[in-house]
């Protein structure tokens, strides 16, 4: 399963703080990094990560299911899902998470009744088709999309020695100068070594 193409750009908006106070306000993208005080702020990557599933449920619609959702079903019974798993897999009773690369989603869910019991407490793999208590309670879950939370990884550097990188290269710059002018001032005065 992909969940979506590269991006042609990765836009962040980035706000630098100090001490709470806002300091600088910039859009970052590719190839163009905040730069401030000898601080730069680039985005290295782009990742996304599934967090969760979107369903149709005849008679709900579309549901979203993500870790901590709730859902009430009618006749007072709530469904929670405890936990999402891009890639799970059964060892025996458990069931344990094999990576953040979406292949075979889990759903951890669990069924209370309206009185807070737990009427079932157990797992939905998605490719196996729900599970029959969800089912019983009119619950038929049809998989359509995974919900992706986008991020950018962010590079940070700081040099220290910037400063004085800048210092040393005006003063090279100044040294070059006066060679020149140097040259020609003597070139003028026709002031040329004797050569004996």
């Amino acid at each position: 399963m992909c969940i979506r193409d590269s991006p042609l750009d990765m836009v962040n908006e980035l706000t630098l703080l100090r001490n709470g106070d806002e300091i600088v306000r910039q859009q970052v993208r590719t190839n163009h990094p905040l730069s401030h005080q000898g601080l730069i702020v680039l985005a290295s990557s782009f990742q996304q990560e599934a967090s969760g599933f979107s369903f149709h449920a005849p008679g709900f619609g579309r549901v979203d299911l993500e870790d901590g959702t709730r859902l009430t079903l009618p006749g007072g019974a709530t469904l929670a899902v405890l936990e999402f798993l891009p890639t799970a897999r059964r060892l025996g009773e458990r069931v344990v998470a094999m990576g953040n690369t979406l292949n075979d989603p889990a759903l951890h869910l669990q069924l209370m009744g309206n009185a807070g019991q737990i009427r079932w407490q157990g797992w939905y793999f998605l490719r196996q088709g729900p599970p029959a208590a969800l089912v019983e309670q009119g619950l038929n879950l049809r998989p359509l999309q995974p919900i992706v939370r986008t991020s950018s990884v962010l590079t940070v550097n700081y040099d220290p020695g910037a400063n004085l990188a800048l210092a040393g290269g005006v003063l090279m710059g100044t040294g070059v100068l006066v060679a020149i002018f140097s040259y020609y001032a003597k070139r003028r005065r026709q002031d040329r070594p004797q050569v004996v």
